[in-house]
């Protein structure tokens, strides 16, 4: 393997480092202390994905592995406080394994309703130095975090610089990461593919370097990697994203360049790796949300079951024609009924529906009212600025959400705040914690990429942090994005993409319908956005019809996801999705070329016959399908061809129901 210049110093020794680090795994097993080792090996329950921690030349570093496969290459670890490097001068590490073999269940929403992890936790101190490290390996990856010192927690706050953590893998992986537009903002960027080497930074633009996380990588002898944080709210913390030159990827606190303070009692964010053989195990990995906190039962005292936290489908006027004109929202409303869906969004211009704004919120509860009566649920957009008043813990925002929840509304749309800054996190915090109080839930818009809120926040529905349908409003979303998509910065967590557009303009940008339904299937939204107005609604999914059944019949959480074998990022995205007794199966193609693909039906259950509704592109236009019904067992395949940028769609259900 090349040297590459400017990388830690071990850059060379991979192999040697391997056969000296399985000479010491003991370590990793004994569960004692010890103290003087110049290196360790901290492996997961099943042995075989090993963190691996170096000491040389008064540096400090770690590389992993799953087996005999390097996953990050040797790479530097540290970050500077109060002043110091607190890696400086290390000379061995004192490993400790604090708990053993654990098994973490935990409610969760999207992909299915519980998830669960297994690790080894150990605490790491470097030997004369102030390194403290608190890591979990697990059979999936590994996430660890640094801590203070006994002396370092004496002082009341800590002033935070420079961080050293890098994440160095192999020169041949592919990277896939947003591009540098979306890194100083609200994480908005097309996902594309590249080595490392081919990032340059450019002087004359201070971004061209550095992307937002997360970052995906395919593996040069298999598998997947993902890195990106974990945990970072209610923390007082800045948010990282990832400088990628001279060969690594080094976390930064890009929004807070001259460091930050914080008080010596608050925890810093876990830095987090996945590792998978294959997408499935990637889209399922859910070490990120099992890193965040339980929700406060005080809050939250049944969790996500929590009965005004409600999962649903919404309508929105916003998408299909700008403005937000009160007399269109009850047509709106009467089309969210028609389809049994949830809940309506008011999105931005709702404040000048009246000369004031106790009138415009009148006018929003007679909304509110009128929905009621035909069992939808409305929700309202907030700009961000009009709330960020922390003053006297944060009235102003206090007093506005009341009134907002005594119009009867069910959540807030909250938007802009396009920065993960220490400031404007500590804004996230407050919004959250006070909808909450007001038993509202929340979707933040111009967001930062999740980092596992959804576990602690249960109330928090979807955030956006992604190159999003909207975008077709000016310019075509690639295929290879949508293809992307899944596999990027949706393993982070949920995504309010809003798709779903089933008219003839040109917001389809090239995209097909059964592209367009197959993204409300794979992109997990728990508050999930369908953006055509209710006449394309109608002249697409004709009453009776069996495609009006399958658009209808979609949730927006599941019981059941997997990721099935054509899959490859940016290429292809295929699932199968189930909730109760039906499965959906939606595939979407990227840029390349015409596909055709057979996915075979072996998830389903052996001992029932299914009755099918396929929607398959048509080979003339975009805008349209062929709806066909059959059935089908567990035994058969289902053939599909997709359009460039097209995509396929299946709803099976038991025969008979």
């Amino acid at each position: 393997m090349k040297r590459r210049a400017g990388t830690y110093s071990m850059k060379g020794d991979v192999m040697k480092n391997l056969i000296t680090l399985s000479s010491i795994a003991i370590l990793a097993i004994s569960g004692t202390v010890r103290a003087g080792e110049p290196s360790a090996a901290l492996a997961s329950p099943d042995g075989l994905v090993t963190w691996n921690l170096t000491a040389r030349d008064g540096k400090a570093g770690h590389s992993l592995n799953k087996k005999d496969r390097v996953i990050l290459e040797p790479s530097a670890l540290g970050i500077t406080v109060n002043g110091s490097g607190i890696a400086a001068g290390i000379t061995g590490w004192s490993v400790e394994k604090v708990r053993e073999n654990v098994h973490e269940t935990f409610e969760t929403r999207g992909k299915y309703p519980s998830a669960s992890v297994h690790f080894n936790e150990y605490v790491a101190s470097g030997d004369n130095s102030a390194l403290r490290l608190r890591a979990r390996v697990f059979n999936n990856g590994v996430a660890f975090r640094y801590e203070w010192t006994e002396d370092m927690k004496k002082k009341p706050a800590l002033r935070i610089g420079e961080e050293k953590t890098s994440f160095t893998f192999p020169e041949q992986a592919v990277l896939w990461t947003q591009d540098a537009h979306s890194a100083l903002g609200p994480c908005e960027g097309v996902w594309s593919p590249a080595r490392i080497a081919d990032f340059k930074k450019d002087p004359g633009n201070p971004r061209s370097h550095v992307r937002t996380m997360p970052v995906t990588a395919e593996l040069p002898d298999g598998g997947f990697a993902l890195i990106q944080e974990a945990a970072n709210f209610n923390k007082q913390w800045s948010g990282i994203k990832f400088s990628l030159q001279d060969g690594v990827c080094r976390a930064v606190h890009f929004q807070d360049p001259h460091g930050f303070s914080v008080p010596s009692s608050v925890e810093m964010p876990w830095r987090v790796v996945l590792v998978n053989d294959d997408l499935n195990g990637l889209v399922r990995n859910d070490i990120i949300p099992s890193l965040a906190p339980e929700p406060d039962k005080n809050l939250f005292p049944d969790g996500t079951k929590t009965p005004w936290i409600k999962p649903g489908r919404s309508t929105w006027t916003w998408w299909d024609r700008g403005k937000v004109l009160e007399e269109d929202q009850y047509a709106f409303v009467d089309m969210a009924s028609g389809f049994g869906w949830e809940y309506h969004l008011v999105d931005e211009g709702w404040k000048k529906w009246g000369k004031t704004l106790p009138e415009s919120m009148e006018k929003i509860a007679r909304l509110v009212r009128y929905a009621a009566g035909k069992k939808v649920g409305i929700w309202v957009w907030v700009r961000w600025s009009d709330v960020n008043n922390p003053a006297n813990n944060w009235e102003s925002m206090r007093s506005f959400f009341s009134a907002l929840a005594q119009t009867g509304i069910k959540g807030i749309k909250i938007d802009f705040m396009d920065s993960a800054s220490q400031e404007r996190l500590a804004f996230y915090d407050a919004v959250a914690e006070n909808l909450a109080k007001n038993k509202l839930m929340v979707n933040f818009h111009g967001a930062n990429t999740p980092t596992g809120e959804e576990r602690a926040w249960p109330h928090e529905m979807s955030r956006e942090g992604i190159y999003g349908g909207e975008q077709n409003i000016w310019a075509a979303i690639g295929g290879r994005h949508y293809c992307a998509l899944p596999f990027t910065r949706l393993i982070s967590g949920h995504a309010d993409f809003t798709g779903g557009y089933f008219g003839h303009g040109k917001k389809l940008r090239g995209s097909s319908w059964p592209l367009q339904m197959a993204a409300n299937i794979i992109y997990t939204s728990p508050i999930l956005h369908w953006v055509s107005s209710p006449a394309d609604m109608e002249a697409a999914f004709p009453k009776g019809s069996p495609e009006r059944e399958a658009v209808r019949n979609i949730p927006s959480a599941w019981d059941e996801t997997i990721v099935l074998p054509p899959s490859a990022i940016g290429e292809c995205a295929a699932f199968a999705r189930r909730s109760g007794n039906q499965w959906y199966i939606a595939l979407m193609n990227g840029d390349g070329q015409e596909r055709t693909v057979s996915i075979p039906l072996d998830f389903l259950d052996r001992n029932t016959a299914y009755r099918a509704t396929i929607l398959r592109d048509l080979p003339e236009r975009n805008d349209g399908w062929k709806v066909e019904t059959g059935e089908f067992s567990s035994g058969d395949t289902l053939p599909f061809t997709m359009r460039v940028k097209g995509g396929g769609i299946a709803r099976l259900v038991p025969a008979g129901k």
